[in-house]
């Protein structure tokens, strides 16, 4: 997966603190894809993993599989908000949710959608306990 580094995060913070601190979790099933723009290398899908099992792992009873699709608009050109990050979460026996995040930083983009899935895997999920 070639293409241009150009609008890679600079600050990893988020993602390497959540690569040091993931003890739990490891079995949440994280499927990442870029586009030909975005350079998918080994240690951005390791660190990535690790951000997403992270951030959603009090899910994990929930989840079968989250899906990461990251892609630059612009297409290797800067700008704000150019990179996007689509996470798409497959519940048990529900269907699936989707949250976007756009922002100038890969880091920044998943971590804007990360926020946002758990936010609604709160809210999908109390509302399916409510029922029951």
């Amino acid at each position: 997966m070639g293409g241009t580094n150009v609008a890679l995060c600079t600050h990893r913070s988020w993602m390497t603190s959540a690569a040091q601190r993931i003890e739990r979790r490891p079995d949440m099933h994280v499927e990442i894809s870029t586009d030909n723009t975005i350079n998918g290398s080994e240690a951005l899908i390791a660190d990535l993993t690790a951000a997403i099992q992270h951030e959603l792992g009090h899910f994990d009873a929930h989840v079968t599989r989250v899906e990461v699709h990251l892609q630059d608009t612009n297409a290797g050109k800067s700008g704000p908000d150019d990179i996007e990050c689509t996470l798409e979460v497959r519940l048990k026996g529900q269907q699936p949710v989707i949250t976007k995040d756009a922002s100038d930083t890969l880091d920044k983009a998943t971590k804007g959608a990360s926020t946002k899935m758990k936010a609604l895997l709160t809210t999908t999920l109390g509302k399916l306990s409510e029922r029951r």
